[in-house]
């Protein structure tokens, strides 16, 4: 009798799955209207709109439908953009004005009311996507190796740029990260990964609910965050989509969030990672131990790391003083330098003029040096 007989005496264990946890999607696309539904969300940037729709309309997959959401917007930039769009592609576009904008969330939430589609994408107007980038996202969810993933996201390229009088001024572009992987573990620090490189199933909507309206800024993340807590997040190591960013202070129209509001980014954060731990208290209130626990050890390492940057900032400063005395210490040889130079001509022109003064003696000195010899 083998091991591998069934009835050789062993204790039987039944067959687990590979991933055990985790939504198993098994949605058809003869159930949806479309293949793909895009939230495009846009207000007042007349530049950078058009940018935003060729690389919908550009895109190698075709099968789409376009939600144009102007939260709060001039409805004649939305409608003048439109007007260049070719007949058979504005069919498949549709537009939603909000009177006042009530935060991207909203506007989302406005757009996704509208869709029929297997998958969405959220694309803000700012952003764009390589042609590729629906292709090879559905191809992923599609394919029966990814049904543990209720979402995609590629690879992105940050683009840093300035607008100017004539256009837009490309300054660089690099990989955002270098991410292989989505780690939940590390979404849960911060977010990994942006709205533009993401597309995921709309049946996720069912499950975890829409995009937080409540939160103006970071509802993304929250949204990441509740994603990864039911399902698998996927990766395509290629980078498919664009971040453009402007620090363009003090123009609110082309400005992004994250460079502009810095300050409300990081209250929103503590905002929402407070509400996450007084619901996770909620359900057992003994947890609360164990959160000062890992406080305490999460506080000494924050004053760990605050007293090596204010170690690097008296560093920085010492170095920064011995430079300063470095370069003092140059200029004074500079100006020594100099004053020898100075030193050097004036016994030149000594040495010459005592060449000129002697000249007449020098007879005098050799008929005195010829007699003594003769004497000698």
């Amino acid at each position: 009798m083998t091991a591998s007989d069934p009835d050789d005496g062993r204790r039987p264990l039944r067959d687990l799955p590979r991933f055990p946890y985790g939504i198993e999607w098994s949605e058809s696309s003869s159930s949806y209207a479309t293949k793909v539904g895009i939230v495009l969300r846009t207000r007042d940037r007349p530049l950078l709109l058009p940018r935003a729709l060729a690389s919908i309309t550009d895109q190698t997959l075709a099968d789409w439908q376009l939600v144009i959401v102007n939260h709060g917007g001039d409805r004649a930039v939305v409608d003048l953009v439109l007007d260049d769009v070719d007949e058979d592609v504005r069919k498949r576009i549709e537009v939603v004005h909000l009177d006042a904008s009530g935060g991207m969330e909203r506007a989302s939430n406005a757009g996704l009311r509208l869709l029929d589609s297997q998958y969405i994408a959220v694309h803000d107007d700012d952003d764009t996507w390589l042609p590729e980038f629906l292709e090879r996202t559905t191809a992923f969810l599609d394919d029966p190796a990814n049904t543990k993933c209720g979402a995609v996201v590629t690879q992105i390229l940050k683009r840093w740029e300035r607008v100017t009088e004539i256009g837009i001024e490309l300054l660089d572009e690099r990989l955002n990260s270098e991410d292989v992987f989505i780690d939940v573990q590390r979404l849960f620090g911060w977010n990994r990964f942006l709205p533009i490189g993401f597309l995921f199933r709309s049946a996720l909507i069912d499950v975890i609910g829409p995009f937080n309206e409540h939160l103006h800024v970071i509802g993304d993340w929250d949204f990441h965050l509740r994603v990864a807590a039911v399902t698998d997040i996927g990766f395509i190591a290629e980078p498919l989509a664009r971040y453009h960013l402007r620090d363009d202070r003090g123009d609110l129209q082309y400005e992004n969030t994250i460079t502009a509001g810095v300050e409300r980014h990081l209250e929103t954060d503590a905002r929402v990672r407070g509400a996450l731990l007084r619901r996770f208290i909620d359900a057992d209130p003994s947890r609360l131990g164990l959160l000062v626990a890992l406080s305490h050890d999460d506080e000494m390492a924050r004053r760990q790391a605050d007293r090596i940057e204010e170690l690097v900032r008296l560093i920085d400063w010492r170095t920064h003083h011995v430079g300063n005395r470095i370069n003092d210490m140059h200029e004074r040889v500079i100006r020594m330098e100099g004053e020898l130079e100075l030193v050097r001509a004036d016994v030149a022109r000594f040495r010459r003029a005592l060449s000129v003064a002697g000249a007449p003696l020098r007879p005098i000195r050799n008929a005195r040096v010829a007699w003594r010899r003769r004497r000698a």
